[in-house]
């Protein structure tokens, strides 16, 4: 067998992936047993994976920024949202009934001290997207913080509970979403930084090995 790369040479090794016969150089060219195509194809598979991570990521977060925008912007143009308050009726005080009867001498007293009705304003009524875009986007994030982090901590956990009862399972569901949205805190920025570091690192291995600079 001779090597692919260089066919006037013997190959002395073959290569771990696809098993075509690799000369002394091409064995000793990279830290791992594979040929040139292998290598450019491992890195390729490398940066569709961290392309996947980045979308997963995108795709989570606008899921949560849809339901918490729509939420907030259903709560906002309902009708009760916009409803007026009842008018309040307002009593003159005697002072004042003393001077209307002093001006009109034919009106009683009694029927100075009237009840005027006092128009309450309306509710505030804010801009209904303008009043969903914040927590859409904070709602996005705490989704992508209980992705990431559930992701990170469910390969932790191996403890299988056969037998509970109701309160008990609400209590550890509730304890996993805050224990996740902690954990993805810290695995979330790293899971996105890694992704763009291979990102980076597996292109330019590439386009180095496509032009045989390296």
């Amino acid at each position: 067998m001779n090597c692919y790369a260089h066919p006037n040479m013997a190959a002395t090794a073959k290569c771990n992936s696809c098993g075509r016969g690799l000369c002394s150089p091409c064995s000793a060219r990279f830290t791992q047993l594979r040929c040139q195509g292998c290598i450019i194809s491992g890195n390729a598979a490398v940066v569709r994976q961290a392309y996947w991570a980045i979308a997963l990521t995108v795709l989570v977060w606008a899921v949560g920024a849809l339901i918490g925008g729509s939420m907030v912007y259903h709560s906002v143009t309902h009708p009760l949202a916009s409803r007026k308050l009842p008018a309040v009726t307002a009593t003159a005080s005697p002072a004042v009934s003393r001077h209307a009867h002093q001006k009109n001498s034919s009106t009683p007293i009694a029927a100075a001290a009237t009840t005027v009705p006092v128009p309450q304003p309306a509710l505030p009524n804010p801009n209904p997207l303008r009043a969903s875009i914040p927590p859409a986007i904070m709602l996005g994030f705490f989704f992508v913080l209980e992705f990431w982090g559930f992701r990170a901590i469910s390969g932790k956990s191996r403890t299988l509970i056969v037998v509970a009862n109701p309160v008990f399972w609400f209590v550890f569901f509730i304890t996993r979403i805050f224990i996740a949205c902690f954990v993805g805190a810290v695995a979330a920025p790293t899971k996105l930084f890694n992704a763009v570091r291979d990102i980076v690192i597996a292109k330019k291995t590439i386009r180095q090995l496509q032009q045989g600079t390296i």
